[in-house]
């Protein structure tokens, strides 16, 4: 299934290059809608002539969808990757591979058995039987955490349920497939991401509103983020290009937040966007091309989540940034 929004041009933001700022509902726009519960999101690099293209999770209808953006039309487009959607009754996180353009997926198939992560074929997901192959079983179901992955590893975040001390981060050997827990007893661990630069991985325990941090290269706890000024509830976030700055959806809070990561252990905590419905994910575009639109590096999306199985009423919202962050 697939269909088109014709979107006016968004309202530039005549800012100049700086930090992140206070963003308004005006220059705010809808680049895909329909979804029940949008949870994760990944957008993958153009690659081999293949265009960008912003992926997105519907978490409690299993579905992977496909955002592209079309810039003779200047109009997004969203396509269901069928095949693999038939096979999964809950997806949660996705990452890519930057240097191969792989796109990843973590799920719990129809089997009703535990997690596991996929390794999705983008080119042919929605017609043929090779739409995805099983990288990696993980010892617990999904429910929603995020996805992350460097060149030998996967990293996949698991809430416990949200029970206390229950939360728990994997990492997961791409080649063996063997699993072992580097973050133990968290307070809802959710969302995950990879600075390749500096080998961290950073670890948002939403219950708590903070970011833990681990250092990959040394295998121990670096540090922890407790961001202040507003009580938060820390879904899936990213960090930008400069690895300075953590960008992230407040669910409860219906809040796009930022704050330093390579300054004070309590960091002010800057509000992006407001007003938004159960935000889950941020991600920026990927493109080389137009910075400035589409799926350019200066495009910040947030999901919207919180919904039922029948509510088709969630979005993917979509605004420009002073400069390029991914």
């Amino acid at each position: 299934m697939s269909f088109s929004l014709l979107l006016p041009l968004l309202a530039v933001l005549q800012r100049a290059a700086g930090p992140l700022n206070h963003v308004h509902a005006a220059d705010v726009m809808v680049v895909a809608s329909g979804f029940s519960w949008a949870e994760n999101m990944i957008c993958v690099a153009e690659r081999k002539g293949a265009p960008a293209a912003l992926y997105v999770t519907d978490n409690v209808r299993g579905e992977l969808w496909r955002i592209s953006w079309d810039a003779a039309q200047k109009r997004y487009s969203q396509t269901l990757m069928e095949h693999l959607s038939s096979d999964f009754s809950l997806l949660s996180g996705l990452a890519t591979d930057v240097h191969t353009g792989q796109l990843f997926a973590a799920g719990n198939l129809n089997d009703g058995g535990d997690c596991v992560i996929v390794e999705v074929a983008t080119d042919m997901a929605n017609t043929s039987s090779l739409a995805y192959q099983v990288r990696a079983h993980l010892p617990r179901r999904c429910l929603g955490g995020g996805l992350a992955v460097d060149e030998n590893y996967f990293y996949m975040a698991s809430e416990g349920d949200f029970i206390p001390f229950n939360g728990k981060v994997f990492r997961i050997h791409r080649t063996t497939g063997y699993v072992e827990t580097i973050v133990k007893n968290g307070i809802g661990d959710d969302g995950v991401w990879f600075d390749p630069q500096r080998g961290l991985l950073y670890v948002s325990e939403c219950e708590l509103g903070r970011a833990v941090v681990y250092n990959a290269s040394a295998q121990a706890m670096a540090r922890t983020l407790n961001p202040q000024g507003y009580s938060i509830f820390l879904d899936d976030f990213m960090v930008d290009a400069t690895g300075s700055t953590l960008i992230g959806a407040d669910f409860s809070g219906g809040r796009v937040v930022a704050f330093d990561v390579q300054g004070p252990d309590e960091p002010p905590l800057t509000i992006l966007l407001e007003n938004v419905q159960n935000p889950t994910s941020v991600r920026s575009g990927c493109s080389e091309g137009d910075t400035t639109a589409g799926l350019g590096k200066r495009m910040l999306f947030v999901s919207e989540g919180g919904g039922s199985s029948g509510a088709q009423n969630r979005r993917i919202l979509a605004f420009m940034t002073p400069t390029a962050v991914a």
